[in-house]
């Protein structure tokens, strides 16, 4: 099920064209604020994905847990070395913002490394 949401949301990443091109001390600060609001936001990503990425919301309805649940999973997943479950868990928690779940995409061991820290 989760594998699914990844292709889904990952599918997502690559059509919307919105790849980082940031330096790297810039990205690992970008990296690190949407994975914090992710840890600290309750609200459901179901509530407020993004409409014009629809197969993000699809993926999202199986979904109904706060954001803050599905990050604290990642970041789990992350600290025991399953940086691919790590990364298919937080990439949902973006649905409303395509430029950040393109960011963590893109940047999957600074992402792992990122949800490591916490």
């Amino acid at each position: 099920m989760k594998s699914k949401l990844f292709t889904s949301v990952l599918a997502l990443v690559i059509t919307s064209g919105v790849l980082a091109s940031l330096p790297a001390a810039a990205q690992q600060a970008e990296i690190q604020a949407h994975i914090n609001f992710a840890l600290n936001d309750g609200g459901r990503p179901i509530d407020d994905c993004n409409p014009g990425h629809p197969g993000c919301c699809n993926a999202m309805a199986q979904f109904f847990q706060p954001r803050s649940t599905d990050a604290w999973q990642a970041v789990q997943a992350a600290k025991y070395g399953f940086c691919y479950q790590a990364i298919a868990l937080i990439l949902p928690t973006q649905c409303h913002n395509p430029g950040a779940a393109s960011l963590l995409a893109s940047n999957q061991n600074l992402t792992c490394y990122e949800l490591q820290q916490h």
